[in-house]
């Protein structure tokens, strides 16, 4: 009786888990753009070609799938450079993140954001261009 009871406890533990860890991986990034301004929850003037005088990039994420609160990363890299890392928390299981670069005027080329998941995977990544 011990054996067949630790043998059940053993196989509810192993399913148990294997749903505990695939809810968590189940994030996904359902939209993600670039753009000059958010406003209400919404992306405004979308493009991925920005003239190099734009004061400001903003990367719009909307995340799908969190269980509890989790914290993602936008990781804003230059022509491969590492610029900037920013933590954002995402909230439920349909949430509306952004993250938003300052741009100086000699940032011309091509730059790339990684969305980056609790567990350090890449979600998602975009490029978008800063033109003269």
């Amino acid at each position: 009786m011990y054996k067949k009871t630790l043998t059940l406890v053993s196989i509810f533990l192993f399913i148990f888990s294997s749903l505990v860890f695939s809810e968590e991986n189940n994030i996904s990034v359902s939209k993600m753009v670039f753009c000059q301004e958010v406003e209400e929850l919404q992306p405004i003037k979308i493009d991925s070609t920005f003239a190099d005088t734009v004061d400001k990039v903003y990367c719009f994420t909307k995340i799908k799938g969190a269980q509890d609160t989790i914290e993602i990363t936008h990781v804003w890299s230059r022509k491969g450079e590492e610029m900037a890392r920013v933590p954002l928390s995402v909230k439920s299981s349909s949430w509306r993140t952004w993250s938003s670069k300052q741009m100086l005027e000699s940032w011309t080329g091509q730059w790339r954001v990684d969305v980056i998941s609790p567990e350090g995977d890449v979600l998602k990544s975009k490029s978008f261009e800063i033109k003269k």
